[in-house]
């Protein structure tokens, strides 16, 4: 089986690196271990997903809400 040369691969990059609390640490790993199939940058992604679903106000507030508990 070749590949074919019309179709590009999904590009893997690395962009940041996220510092956790012992809260948010806790909470990740009670979100891993609910399904094998996640994995830290699923779920990273997964969040960045949500808030950007959510409208302007209703994600400055989780943003908000997660700066002051920053490490």
């Amino acid at each position: 089986m070749q590949k074919d040369p019309d179709l590009s691969g999904a590009e893997k990059r690395h962009i940041s690196s996220v510092r956790h609390s012992p809260d948010s640490d806790a909470q990740l790993k009670t979100i891993l271990s609910e399904n094998p199939l996640y994995n830290t940058s699923v779920v990273i992604r997964g969040a960045i997903l949500a808030l950007f679903t959510c409208d302007k106000t209703q994600r400055e507030e989780f943003i908000r809400i997660s700066a002051r508990t920053d490490p």
